[in-house]
């Protein structure tokens, strides 16, 4: 399995307005719909955690939904 961490900036300017929590649970909804596994991280409020057994998932979903929701995603080794 190959895993990233995916953080959410809360105050960018964004095409669309979401309050910070709900923009964190719309992109949980996101990563979930496009099968990744997503675990909440419990020291940083605005970063999950999300698995997928494909690594090219990640680059197809940070090219549609990185420059909306404004996310950071780094892959993280096992």
């Amino acid at each position: 399995m190959y895993s990233w961490s995916v953080t959410v900036n809360p105050h960018s300017k964004d095409l669309f307005l979401y309050p910070s929590p709900g923009k964190l649970r719309t992109v949980r909804y996101e990563l979930l719909y496009a099968g990744f596994t997503v675990w909440d991280v419990q020291d940083a409020y605005y970063e999950l955690l999300a698995e997928h057994i494909n690594e090219y998932t990640m680059t197809i979903f940070s090219l549609r939904y990185g420059s909306v929701f404004d996310l950071r995603i780094c892959s993280r080794d096992k």
